[in-house]
């Protein structure tokens, strides 16, 4: 079976513009289109900004384009601050181009979208702890760690992942960073990130659990 890092990451390319395309033409949206967004922020800062969060089909496209001009640097130079630059904004240009988002909720997903496709997502700020030696992750809303400190286990308390989707989307970034396979099929993973961290999961076909042993 070929591997396809896109695929397992849910990524499908849709043959649209390229970047540097949307970034010529970027100067052509007009004055009005930015009034009606930034009028319309008023309706986040109201409690709607259910209104605001993107499709899934338009999260899909955006990380396609991205992952199609980048590839592997998106992980290789993911410390590099002049290439996080870079890619935030391109992530802002997409997001202007397809959405109608108002500037601060730009924000928010630029700063959400960068750091699903260089980083663990939902993980990043546990695995960054340097008094956590082991993440245990039972189900979305059940999340626990192993300090160094106490030398106990402990369940978190707030909220780490949505929802199931969330969950299995970072197994499966995962896995297609380490060229590896994690779906119905190929159930089990065992693998190693790059900074010695060691990811044990099982698929929800049987059950949808995830381990992260600190380097």
């Amino acid at each position: 079976m070929t591997f396809d890092r896109k695929s397992l990451l849910g990524l499908h390319s849709s043959g649209r513009t390229t970047i540097s395309d949307i970034r010529r033409s970027a100067g052509e949206v007009t004055r009005a289109q930015q009034q009606k967004a930034d009028w319309m922020q008023h309706g986040a800062e109201t409690g709607e900004e259910a209104q605001w969060k993107l499709t899934k089909e338009q999260v899909a496209s955006i990380k396609a384009q991205i992952v199609e001009k980048y590839g592997r640097k998106l992980w290789e130079k993911k410390h590099n601050d002049t290439f996080l630059k870079d890619v935030a904004g391109d992530l802002r240009t997409l997001l202007e181009m397809d959405t109608t988002l108002p500037s601060r909720q730009l924000d928010v997903e630029v700063k959400r979208l960068l750091q699903e496709l260089v980083g663990w997502g939902a993980l990043d700020s546990l695995l960054n702890d340097p008094d956590i030696t082991e993440i245990l992750v039972h189900r979305f809303d059940n999340v626990v760690v192993e300090r160094k400190s106490t030398g106990r286990i402990e369940r978190l308390q707030e909220k780490i992942f949505r929802d199931e989707e969330q969950l299995l989307r970072l197994i499966e970034h995962i896995a297609a960073t380490m060229g590896r396979e994690f779906n119905e099929t190929k159930a089990e993973m065992h693998t190693q990130l790059p900074d010695g961290s060691r990811v044990a999961a099982v698929h929800r076909s049987i059950s949808l659990v995830c381990g992260v042993q600190n380097k």
